[in-house]
């Protein structure tokens, strides 16, 4: 039975290992289980999309390949700095970590067998996507640089070159043949063959923290320090609607799996938005809630778990805004948080450099 799928949790006890849910009088337990593999903070996390396996990265310098159900790992070593982010194909079949040693590799996600080192920036690697036919890999890096490769080769099909700071973020409409990354205050939208700059989104006055894409690949969402989070149509690059509410910047933002939702997190809330209309339908708050930093909504769009700085996961129920309860197995903050597509399990990582899985029993 999915966890997911339920409709009111009235609390959760945590007893050892075992994570036992009550929804009313029904009883649902997931176990828990922490894998303690590296030694500094994990700094990234992504579940594969068939649910088989879990990659993170830390700052130790190393990924790991998790398998989900026996809970074998295997170790990527390669990198010389921490690592920043890590990214599955489409298919599953590759991995590409980036770090701060300036470069990205390429792995065999079912052998770990390293296929490339990509070299061809000159500041820490920040971020990388995959294309969804996973014949091309966008980087971007501190170096105001966004490089395209190609997967299967590891050569340079271009550069994009002109962000005015870093690039921080990245993702790919493969709908529109197009790269989005984003720098300081500014969206870019690039032609993903060319490399040439289609669109240059300006109207956020901070720097932007995150971006997200629809799952129809049309839009893409920027969340910014200035406190407001805008929607954008990807072609023709305009501006679609500007939701404001928030009295802090927001540090992280999702879209609802099947476009229902924009979910935004900051310093003392998260709201959810109505896509369509831009109208906050809830506003999620606890007492106690620090720095939202992750957030991760399930498939159903029955559940959206947060991770904060006050090292707490905290549930809501997305059918009445509602708190279902506080998850303390992290002992310092929360550093990324997923939930598998079939809403099977889900994977929290923190400073504390454990990785826990959650997996319905």
């Amino acid at each position: 039975m999915k966890i997911f799928n339920l409709v009111i949790l009235a609390r959760i006890i945590l007893c050892f290992n075992l994570l036992l849910i009550h929804y009313s009088s029904i009883c649902i337990s997931f176990q828990q289980t922490p894998l303690e593999q590296h030694t500094q903070r994990i700094s990234s996390l992504v579940i594969s999309s068939d649910n088989k396996f879990i990659v993170t990265g830390s700052w130790d310098g190393t990924a790991i390949i998790w398998n989900v159900n026996t809970k074998d790992f295997i170790k990527l070593i390669g990198h010389k700095e921490f690592i920043t982010d890590v990214s599955i194909s489409y298919d599953n079949s590759l991995i590409a970590t980036t770090s701060a040693d300036g470069t990205a590799i390429i792995w065999n996600a079912y052998t770990g067998e390293k296929l490339h080192i990509l070299r061809g920036h000159y500041d820490f690697v920040t971020c990388a996507a995959f294309s969804k036919d996973g014949n091309t890999l966008v980087t971007g890096s501190y170096d105001k640089v966004a490089i395209v490769w190609d997967t299967a080769t590891g050569q340079i099909k271009n550069k994009l070159e002109n962000h005015l700071d870093a690039v921080q973020k990245i993702v790919i409409s493969n709908k529109h043949n197009s790269i989005i990354s984003i720098a300081d205050k500014v969206a870019y939208i690039w032609n993903m063959q060319t490399g040439l700059l289609k669109y240059k989104l300006e109207s956020h006055e901070k720097e932007i923290s995150d971006i997200a894409i629809s799952s129809d690949e049309r839009f893409i969402v920027t969340g910014s320090y200035d406190k407001t989070a805008k929607v954008w149509d990807i072609v023709p690059g305009k501006l679609k609607n500007t939701l404001t509410g928030h009295v802090y910047g927001i540090s992280t933002l999702s879209i609802s799996p099947n476009d229902k939702f924009i979910i935004t997190g900051s310093a003392n809330n998260i709201y959810v938005w109505d896509f369509k209309t831009g109208e906050i339908k809830y506003d999620l708050r606890d007492e106690g809630i620090s720095l939202v930093y992750v957030l991760a909504a399930s498939s159903d769009n029955n559940f959206v778990i947060t991770g904060s700085f006050d090292t707490a996961l905290r549930l809501w129920d997305l059918n009445n805004g509602r708190l279902i309860d506080r998850i303390y197995s992290h002992k310092q903050f929360i550093t990324g948080v997923a939930i598998s597509p079939d809403n099977s399990f889900f994977a929290s990582c923190s400073k504390d450099s454990k990785l826990i899985i959650y997996k319905t029993l």
